[in-house]
């Protein structure tokens, strides 16, 4: 993924407030990363977005707007959000520090139907679960902001089988930035 080329060592301090622990994971907008919030005294996540794809005139100011319509959100099935800054040449979005498990990899990794024969994924009640916190995080949401990018690499289930939505609005913020910057485009 193009988010790859964001390169953090562990340790560096962005800003003078975070400190990045650990990697954890790399998108098209980005790379993602956990750190240590001095001010708070809590671990964070940190997206930090490809420079290039602020280059669009406007991108960083609707950027902030978005973000903004998400921090003013309060809903157990939305991501926190902190914030966007400039720091040390890049933007950062700081926010709630979610397990490492999307809804992608939660129903690859649900166990396989009796004797380990049958379809492979979550349970009927689960999915019910599932399929109710997605729906009642969006329609909470939608006063504010809309999603614009649902899938399952953008809903996390927690270790207690819950879920949280997040990257509202990201796509098409940065999406003409994509494509201007894709190397197919």
């Amino acid at each position: 993924p193009a988010g790859a080329a964001i390169s953090l060592p562990m340790g560096i301090t962005l800003g003078d407030r975070y400190v990045i622990r650990r990697s954890i994971g790399y998108g098209e907008s980005g790379a993602v990363f956990a750190a240590l919030d001095l001010s708070w005294g809590k671990e964070v996540a940190l997206k930090i977005i490809r420079p290039e794809l602020l280059l669009v005139p406007g991108t960083y100011e609707r950027l902030q707007a978005a973000t903004q319509s998400v921090f003013e959100l309060a809903h157990s099935g939305v991501v926190s959000v902190y914030g966007v800054t400039k720091m040390k040449g890049q933007v950062v979005i700081a926010m709630e520090l979610l397990p490492q498990r999307n809804l992608r990899s939660f129903v690859a990794n649900a166990p396989k139907g009796r004797n380990g024969l049958g379809r492979s994924g979550p349970a009927v009640g689960q999915v019910v679960d599932i399929v109710s916190g997605i729906s009642a995080a969006l329609d909470y949401a939608r006063v504010k902001t809309l999603h614009l990018n649902l899938k399952p690499d953008n809903v996390i289930v927690t270790d207690e089988g819950f879920i949280k939505l997040t990257d509202f609005g990201l796509d098409s913020i940065l999406g003409p930035a994509l494509q201007i910057t894709s190397p197919t485009a």
